[in-house]
């Protein structure tokens, strides 16, 4: 195991007429960049946070997935 420390970046790919996302470690932005060529990807950028749909209890973050799922085919 290294001793480096890993970084979250975010990457996206194009399939059957939808963009599609995924996440990887790597060591820098240069790494990353190295990593989601050779994946066929597009590097978006360093994920810093994740937020949950449910944090705290709000009806804001489903009332919004839920909304914007009626017009996604």
């Amino acid at each position: 195991m290294s001793d480096k420390p890993w970084t979250t970046f975010a990457l996206r790919y194009y399939y059957q007429g939808s963009w599609w996302g995924l996440e990887i470690q790597a060591a820098n932005w240069e790494d990353a960049e190295a990593r989601a060529k050779k994946l066929g990807c597009q590097l978006d950028g360093e994920v810093v946070m994740k937020i949950p749909a449910n944090a705290g209890g709000s009806f804001l973050a489903p009332a919004i997935t839920w909304f914007r799922n009626l017009f996604t085919p």
